[in-house]
C-alpha cells in the first residue's frame, strides 16, 4: 500500500522545515511526500525542495483547494492530509497502514492533534479546546456520524476524489465529514495516529475565535 502525505504551505518558512523532517524520519519507507506551495512570497518553496522533489504550486488561494490540488498529484492509494507546523510522531504513517491493512472497508481515519507551548499553563489552556474537539470526534464515529479532522486525516485516495475532496467552506473538514455520511464506509478515529502542532493561532487570535473560526480556508497565520 503506498501512501502519500500532503502538506498544504502558505509562507510557513518558519515552521515547515521542522514539520517535514518529523515526515522524514519516518519508521514507515513507502511514503510520498508531497508539498503545495499556495503562493508563498517567502522561503516556503526552496525549503520544502531540500525534503521532497514533489513540490507544486496552487494557484487557487486557500487550504482547501491546496489539498484537493495535492490529492490529485498524488500516487498513492491513500491521501493523508496534515497542516505545516505539524510535528508527526515517527510512527504516524506506520498507523495509517495499520490501520487500512486491519479493514479493508475502511474509508477514512482520523488521529490525535495535541497543541504545545512552552507555557505550562497555555499547554493545558489550549489543549482543553482539543479535548473538546476530539471527545466529539470519537463520540461521532462511534455512533455512525462520521467527522474527520482535516490536519490529521488519511482517506482514499479514490473515495476522496469520488466525493469532492475539500469543499471551499467554513470548517471544510466538517462539511467533507458530512459529504462521507452517504457512503457505505467506515470512518475511525484512530489516537496512535498524533501529531503535535503549536498554539500560534491561539496566541495570535485568542481562545475563543480561533474555535470559532478553525478551518476558515486560509493556510497559515
Amino acid at each position: 500500500m503506498r501512501i502519500s502525505v500532503i502538506v498544504p504551505a502558505y509562507n510557513e518558512e518558519k515552521y515547515l522545515e521542522n514539520s517535514l523532517s518529523s515526515l522524514k524520519n519516518q519508521s514507515f519507507s513507502d511514503l510520498e511526500l508531497i508539498v503545495i506551495d499556495n503562493n508563498s512570497t517567502d522561503k516556503t518553496s526552496s525549503i520544502a525542495k531540500k525534503y521532497t522533489d514533489k513540490v507544486f504550486l496552487c494557484r487557487e488561494q486557500g487550504i482547501s483547494s491546496a489539498r484537493n490540488y495535492g490529492a490529485k498529484k498524488a500516487t498513492g492509494d491513500i491521501v493523508c492530509f496534515i497542516d505545516a507546523d505539524g510535528i508527526v510522531d515517527k510512527d504516524w504513517v506506520k498507523r495509517v497502514n495499520e490501520a487500512y491493512s486491519k479493514d479493508r472497508y475502511l474509508g477514512a481515519v482520523s488521529g490525535l492533534n495535541l497543541f504545545y507551548n512552552k507555557s505550562l499553563i497555555k499547554n493545558v489552556y489550549y489543549n482543553v479546546y482539543n479535548a473538546v474537539v476530539f471527545s466529539v470526534l470519537f463520540l461521532g464515529n462511534k455512533f455512525g456520524k462520521y467527522l474527520v479532522a482535516g490536519n490529521n486525516m488519511a482517506i482514499k485516495k479514490d473515495l476522496f476524489l469520488e466525493v469532492g475532496g475539500f469543499p471551499n467552506f467554513i470548517a471544510e473538514d466538517v462539511k467533507l465529514s458530512y459529504n462521507l455520511r452517504k457512503y457505505r464506509l467506515k470512518v475511525k478515529f484512530y489516537p496512535r495516529m498524533l501529531i503535535k502542532y503549536l498554539t500560534r493561532r491561539f496566541d495570535k487570535n485568542g481562545f475563543l475565535e480561533t474555535g470559532a473560526t478553525r478551518g476558515d480556508g486560509v493556510i497559515g497565520e
